[in-house]
């Protein structure tokens, strides 16, 4: 059967919104993976620098004389000690000429380590003396 003029225009409007609305959803999807796409890309851009950052921490526990104990978690030019007394001290590598050396920022806090060895002093006192590195 024959279609009128007004039939055949009613078909088109519809055909014409319908075609518009797909091309408005296709745009929509298109800018929504272009952003998604950007995300992804700016969260692998940030993986490296965050293990970049990451540090590598070294713990290491010390047998020392009159039944002390020392544990150490050697970090990024830092140390954190803690003594078999309950006390803790983060500690920023110092000068040293042979070993390693960290002190706390007026020096009255001082832990050396060399080889397996260490020890502590505190007030230029030697608080934990012959340290030795326990093995595990």
């Amino acid at each position: 059967m024959p279609k009128t003029a007004s039939q055949v225009e009613k078909a088109n409007t519809t055909l014409t919104f319908f075609v518009g609305l797909a091309l408005f959803g296709f745009i929509f999807l298109a800018i929504g993976y272009y952003w998604l796409i950007q995300e992804v890309r700016s969260v692998k851009s940030m993986i490296p620098a965050a293990a970049a950052q990451a540090q590598e921490i070294t713990m290491v526990s010390y047998d020392c004389a009159l039944y002390k104990a020392i544990q150490a978690a050697y970090l990024d030019g830092r140390v954190q000690i803690t003594l078999s007394d309950g006390r803790n001290f983060m500690l920023h590598q110092g000068v040293s000429a042979s070993g390693n050396r960290y002190v706390n920022d007026d020096e009255s806090v001082v832990f050396w380590s060399k080889g397996n060895t260490a020890f502590v002093e505190e007030k230029k006192i030697q608080t934990y003396k012959d340290c030795l590195e326990k093995v595990l």
